[in-house]
């Protein structure tokens, strides 16, 4: 269950003008659940790759296959029945075209609603893992020492350093 301030809440609605404004005038009566989804861990579910382009920009090759469109289903069908299980009234999903909850049969609507990369909003947050230490110089960025290959005074010291992200928030780390 995370902070629900403001910001983070405006910024994960797919509405706005009217239906935003209105939306923010009930954030005090709003509760919000969030799932992590761990990509990468196994053979169907690669994870992402960050890399560079040869004019310098970045470029994000972020697939959202099958396995990690259905732990976000079923993540969103489980929140949905906690939340009614706590006393929700409603709740929405945060598709273009949001899916409400009211009650168990509609949870039919949100199984049926599309998941993958540019159907619903997906966040990220607490990344681990973007410079993997480890002993061979191919395959990390960072040496056993926490020291950056190639660099004789500069350490990273951080979630990076892990092999992939851990699932947790990295207070637990």
């Amino acid at each position: 269950v995370p902070p629900l301030q403001p910001m983070l809440a405006a910024s994960g609605l797919s509405i706005f003008g009217r239906g935003q404004t209105e939306f923010m005038r009930q954030l005090s009566h709003v509760g919000c659940t969030i799932a992590i989804s761990i990509d990468g861990l196994h053979p169907q579910s690669p994870g992402g790759v960050v890399s560079v382009r040869r004019d310098g920009r970045p470029k994000v090759d972020y697939p959202v296959g099958p396995l990690l469109q259905e732990a976000m289903r079923e993540a969103h069908v489980q929140m949905a029945r906690l939340q009614l299980a706590a006393g929700a009234r409603e709740m929405y999903s945060l598709h273009p075209e949001q899916v409400s909850i009211r009650s168990e049969s509609d949870i039919a609507a949100l199984k049926a609603a599309p998941y993958g990369a540019l159907q619903h909003n997906i966040f990220t947050a607490h990344q681990m893992g973007g410079c993997a230490m480890g002993g061979d110089p191919e395959s990390s960025v960072v040496d056993p020492e926490h020291r950056v290959r190639g660099m004789h005074n500069l350490f990273v010291v951080d979630g990076s350093v892990f092999p992939t992200a851990l699932g947790v928030n990295p207070s637990e780390t």
